[in-house]
């Protein structure tokens, strides 16, 4: 058993309710009580009420010690991707009886322990605005919690044509209408970050010109794009005159056969 790090008692005397904050040791000075039987009205911890085995207590001499055990305990969360890897970002909100009494942001103090009252708890996991991960359980013990999140690394690769790297791109994910990130290709073309799981529709922009499509997320994704060029390459130029003269050739070909063709289906004339 571990002294309480904060909360509050309230005791009853008579018909007169008293309360006293609880310090980070678990300690609690009352002073100026009666030699008379007092009653613990509530032990408080995070805000909510805990149990506690003792209700009633007589006190007989000045700075009489009393010992409460409350229903605490110490709760070990992992949380990790679905590679297995112990997850770095995002948060965990903690309800106690439905009341929000913890808020862990996640980063290096993956895995955290928290003490919480016994009691009905849930606990979420939001990633990008996104609820990736939930339980809920009776918490009447210490215990090691693992949970797993729908959370995937996705890994994209901006090309033109030509297979030259495109920086500077910018990614619009969405989900529902709603935008989930917005990113830019760094000096490789690359966006290399994580998403919760499901359905987005992605928006890219580049210099003057848009472009979208749909992907589901779902497992570790890489994906390739390649977009039109939009600055003519020197090689290119070099060899639109040619082009174009093919392109004439062709299409003056295409009309005399076309006039050859209409003179013969001419009717021959009767004298």
């Amino acid at each position: 058993k571990q002294p309480i790090d904060g909360g509050k008692i309230i005791i009853t005397v008579g018909d007169k309710e008293i309360a006293a904050n609880i310090d980070q040791n678990g300690h609690a000075r009352i002073p100026n009580l009666p030699n008379t039987t007092l009653y613990i009205a509530g032990l408080y911890y995070k805000d909510v009420k805990v149990r506690t085995d003792t209700r009633e207590i007589y006190l007989v001499s000045d700075e009489m010690p009393v010992t409460l055990s409350a229903n605490i305990y110490t709760l070990r969360v992992s949380v990790k991707l679905k590679t297995g890897e112990l997850m770095k970002f995002g948060e965990v909100n903690i309800y106690v009886g439905g009341k929000k009494t913890s808020k862990i942001t996640l980063s290096e103090n993956n895995p955290f322990s928290e003490r919480l009252p016994g009691g009905e708890l849930m606990i979420e996991v939001v990633f990008k605005n996104t609820r990736v991960a939930s339980k809920s359980f009776t918490l009447d013990a210490s215990k090691e919690l693992p949970i797993q999140a729908d959370v995937y690394r996705f890994v994209t690769t901006f090309y033109n044509t030509l297979g030259e790297r495109l920086k500077g791109l910018s990614l619009r994910l969405e989900r529902e209408n709603t935008l989930i990130e917005e990113l830019e290709t760094d000096e490789n073309g690359m966006i290399d970050t994580y998403l919760p799981g499901g359905a987005y529709k992605i928006k890219i922009s580049y210099g003057d010109n848009e472009y979208s499509s749909s992907i589901e997320i779902g497992n570790e994704t890489q994906l390739n794009f390649m977009l039109p060029i939009q600055v003519f390459n020197p090689i290119i130029i070099m060899f639109l005159p040619l082009i174009n003269a093919v392109i004439v050739l062709l299409h003056f070909m295409r009309k005399l056969k076309a006039k050859g063709l209409r003179q013969k289906k001419k009717p021959m004339k009767t004298i």
